[in-house]
């Protein structure tokens, strides 16, 4: 039986390091190298949690232990293996290394969740706050590959939501190192803070 002990440890490492690098980025003032360096990094962020969230989906298809050693398992046919998990999640692919699942989608993650896990299964956290889904995946679009369709995107969907920004035409990095109105957190750490409290609820 999978254990998901090692790669929650193996996420909470990453991103603790990453978020490092951003604090001290924070700091800086407002130059091209550092928004460059702050959007790569949250990048990887974003990155780190869709391998985390494949990780523990397949561990859970074959049935696996938490950190608690409570069990995980599918209401579907138990899988051997996460390859062959991952078959079942993608059969057109075979193998793992040729192909990409998306893990950031709202509509996918509740479709996956419901299709082979029981409602009252912790899986379903995965797509429980599909607002900073929506917001996390309109900025990773936009730095990955900043288009006129993206820049979109990130204009509705967040700086115009956000509403107060002083930096015109901000960026995204501008956007991660301001301050959410009633909160004395910059956005980049809300939306850490979100990945590690759901892992701890995925995980524990």
């Amino acid at each position: 039986m999978y254990s998901l002990r090692p790669v929650y440890k193996k996420f909470i490492d990453e991103i603790i390091i990453l978020k490092d690098i951003l604090d001290d980025l924070s700091t800086e003032n407002k130059s091209f190298k550092r928004d460059l360096f702050a959007e790569g990094v949250f990048l990887r962020i974003v990155i780190i949690w869709e391998s985390f969230l494949e990780e523990l989906f397949l561990r859970a298809l074959c049935k696996c232990k938490t950190k608690t050693n409570k069990v995980i398992k599918p209401k579907t046919v138990i899988s051997k293996n996460v390859q062959k998990a991952y078959k079942k999640l993608n059969i057109q692919k075979k193998n793992r290394d040729n192909s990409y699942l998306d893990w950031l989608d709202y509509s996918t993650l509740k479709k996956r969740a419901e299709i082979y896990f029981h409602h009252r299964s912790r899986i379903h956290k995965i797509y429980s706050n599909p607002q900073y889904l929506h917001q996390i995946k309109a900025i990773r679009n936009h730095i990955a590959h900043s288009s006129v369709k993206t820049k979109k995107d990130f204009q509705e969907k967040i700086i115009e939501q956000v509403g107060y920004l002083t930096i015109p035409d901000a960026n995204v990095a501008d956007y991660l190192f301001s301050i959410k109105r009633n909160s004395n957190k910059k956005f980049y750490e809300i939306y850490i803070e979100f990945y590690i409290s759901l892992a701890n609820e995925l995980c524990k």
